[in-house]
């Protein structure tokens, strides 16, 4: 049997050398970690300043495009125009409904021939209401139209026949559509030139009738518009008036069709009318809805038009030369343009080709900016 051996207790005693090397190696960790963490802080401060710096450049797509000279005008609608007058005194049967189009021999109205006293006796006489006529009468005061009575409207009862030979059946002369609107001005003899307070003095009430009444010989019944070509003529004064008379062609865009513009073509200049005013007409060759509804109308004519690519005038550097700097695989490239014309904060250049990404904010940048 082995003695058994005693239990001794051991002291530990903490070593000298170790601890400068424990120092050393804490401070080559902490050293690099601030190193990484410095590289960190200027990759992501690079990273997020070209994402703030990108969002101010706002770079757009310079487009192709065109602006224009224009100038308001104020003026007179003239057509070729034919007006159908009644051949005869008497009750009117049918009228060609307003906007229809009809050939040449197409049946436009039919006229019964006959008196007043001859239509009245076909009435059934309703009973006299003396209030309803003043009130009526009031009613028309009030509305400033015209204070006399309505016309009749004559109904002849279907038992009574109706003799050919006094049935007058009035045809077209002329190919075009039909319009109920007279306004005296269908018969002018030459373009008219006038402002519009002399178009006002001159103006004539419009007459218009319908199937029922009876009309008297010579009475304007419809009239047939010929929408081949019509005419607008217009007074200026010599400035921009001189410019507008040098081009053949403009474009019109009437205040009653503002999403149509149409070609206008130079008919008629005349500067006989006063010594600081010129008379112009155009001639239109292109039907736009509603034309034959006016007469004195405003239109924004377009004498120039200018092509090129259209930018912001906040692209535009002028130093050292006028010019834009444009985002090309991500760097910025100057490119040396020429203003065309600039007008509400667009500019039409040359030079520049179409669809570049151009910088809106050049002044923060220079040419060689590597922007990703």
């Amino acid at each position: 049997m082995r003695p058994r051996r005693r239990r001794k207790d051991f002291e530990v005693i903490p070593g000298e050398g170790r601890r400068d090397i424990y120092y050393k190696q804490a401070a080559i960790y902490y050293i690099i970690l601030s190193l990484v963490i410095v590289l960190l802080c200027l990759t992501g401060y690079r990273w997020l300043g070209n994402i703030v710096l990108a969002r101010r450049l706002q770079v757009v797509t310079a487009e192709p495009g065109f602006l224009e000279d224009s100038y308001l005008l104020e003026g007179v609608i003239v057509r070729s125009e034919q007006v159908i007058y009644s051949p005869c005194s008497g009750l009117l049967l049918e009228l060609a409904p307003a906007g229809e189009r009809v050939a040449v021999g197409s049946t436009l109205a039919t006229i019964f021939k006959a008196s007043p006293e001859e239509l009245l006796s076909y009435q059934e006489q309703p009973e006299i209401n003396l209030w309803d006529q003043i009130t009526g009468f009031i009613r028309r005061k009030l509305g400033g139209g015209d204070s006399s009575p309505p016309p009749p409207v004559y109904v002849i009862p279907a038992e009574t026949g109706l003799w050919p030979e006094r049935v007058v059946e009035l045809d077209s002369q002329i190919a075009g559509f039909v319009s109920a609107q007279i306004d005296g001005w269908e018969n002018a003899e030459c373009f008219p030139y006038l402002d519009q307070e002399t178009y006002d003095q001159r103006a004539i009430t419009e007459s218009q009738v319908v199937a029922g009444t009876y009309v008297e010989e010579g009475r304007p019944v419809l009239k047939i518009v010929n929408d081949w070509d019509w005419y607008y003529s217009t007074l200026l004064p010599l400035n921009p008036g001189e410019e507008l008379a040098g081009q053949e062609k403009i474009w019109l865009n009437f205040s009653f069709a503002p999403q149509e513009t149409v070609e206008a073509f130079l008919e008629e200049v005349r500067t006989d009318l006063g010594p600081e005013v010129i008379g112009l007409t155009y001639r239109l060759e292109r039907q736009i809805d509603g034309f034959e509804k006016v007469r004195w109308v405003g239109a924004t004519a377009v004498y120039q038009r200018y092509q090129g690519v259209l930018v912001p005038t906040q692209t535009l550097c002028h130093e050292p030369e006028t010019g834009v700097l444009v985002d090309e695989g991500g760097i910025a490239i100057f490119y040396p343009v020429e203003i065309i014309k600039i007008q509400q904060e667009q500019a039409l250049v040359e030079g520049l080709p179409p669809y570049s990404r151009v910088i809106t904010r050049p002044d923060l940048i220079t040419e060689g900016y590597r922007l990703n």
